[in-house]
């Protein structure tokens, strides 16, 4: 047998562990190629992983949270911790419970923990689940980048079962300029090494580049390579709605899932609380997305806030006279009738001397 001190060196990120080194690749030697044979036989291919976060992300997936400086992102990473360790939902979206390491990298340890302790009253959740299901990585004096992170966890966690590494924020870990492919392509593998060996979802939190947002793309936001905007499996973009209130919109960029509508929220500390009236979905963003969509996202706010009337006129009735949702919306006939019909949730039936709105 090999001596393991010459397959292990000492890792400066967590004291006390030891790391397997990730040595040097020769380009002179062949590397270990796996191939599979394509087939129309779906009981011959694995099963998908399931969702992580429902419609956004799967098991072992990898995504991004970014948006604008102080714009609660920290907020927003840690309270979708708490939801994926308890199993409570995340801006309206389904979470299935399970283990969470957040690697807090910016700070401080005993103001995180604090943030961490009234976001999770704020949700009133069950207080031994979240001790059981949500790990805090406490800083370290000594600098560190992705590939020791990688490393560190990988030695720590393997035998471990976590459903997702929350790392929170990017720049901490990048070993040179965001703008260069290559250091964005090191940061990538090093997310795909721990997505793979502890075999778990990986969201990492970072910022928009300098500059207006307004005619980029989802893709094109984030600070650094368009290598970024191109490797996650989702893209969770938050953008202001209003400079003069806590108002912000989420778009996404899904790879595995249909799209997704942008979803409205305010940030009520220590929550970010999704917009259930529709009112802000009309609202115009500090950065939209591109020019090319924006009537696509002018009729998806419009219907939004259409629905919303819809479900309030009709609590507790079985049909609303149309007029009254012409008056409670502030819209034209025409425009009334075009969503309503676009619309899964409701539809209405005209007759003579008669215009009904129902549910579908």
């Amino acid at each position: 047998m090999a001596n393991s001190s010459n397959n292990n060196s000492f890792c400066p990120v967590m004291p006390g562990f030891m790391c397997p080194s990730q040595g040097s690749k020769n380009p002179e030697l062949p590397m270990s190629l796996e191939t599979v044979s394509a087939t129309r036989d779906k009981s011959k291919i694995p099963e998908r992983p399931p969702a992580l976060i429902e419609g956004i992300v799967r098991e072992r997936g990898k995504f991004l949270i970014d948006g604008p400086a102080k714009g609660w992102k920290s907020f927003l990473a840690i309270q979708l911790a708490i939801s994926i360790a308890t199993g409570k939902e995340w801006l309206g979206f389904p979470c299935k419970q399970g283990k969470v390491l957040y690697v807090n990298l910016e700070i401080d340890d005993n103001q995180f923990r604090m943030r961490v302790a009234d976001i999770a009253t704020a949700m009133d959740v069950d207080n031994d689940l979240l001790e059981s299901n949500l790990d805090i990585m406490l800083r370290t004096a000594e600098p560190f980048d992705a590939a020791e992170l990688a490393t560190s966890l990988i030695s720590k966690f393997r035998q471990d079962k976590i459903s997702l590494v929350l790392i929170d924020p990017m720049y901490f870990l990048v070993n040179g300029s965001e703008n260069e492919t290559h250091v964005i392509k090191e940061f990538c593998e090093q997310v795909d090494r721990i997505c793979k060996v502890l075999g778990c979802a990986v969201g990492v939190v970072h910022h928009h580049s300098k500059g207006s947002q307004t005619q980029k793309d989802v893709t094109e936001r984030s600070c650094g390579s368009s290598v970024l905007g191109r490797y996650f499996d989702a893209i969770m973009d938050v953008s202001w709605l209003k400079p003069d209130e806590n108002a912000m919109r989420m778009e996404f960029a899904l790879r595995d899932y249909p799209e997704q509508r942008p979803v409205n929220y305010r940030f009520e500390h220590p929550l970010c609380i999704p917009d259930t009236t529709g009112k802000l979905a009309c609202f115009d963003c500090a950065s939209s997305r591109t020019s090319r969509r924006s009537k696509t996202d002018k009729d998806n706010a419009e219907l939004e806030l259409l629905e919303a009337v819809c479900e309030k006129l009709l609590e507790n009735k079985e049909w609303v006279d149309r007029a009254e949702v012409i008056r409670a919306s502030d819209m034209t006939l025409e425009k009334v009738n075009r969503l309503l019909n676009k619309s899964i949730k409701f539809r209405y039936q005209s007759g003579n001397n008669f215009s009904h709105v129902f549910r579908r």
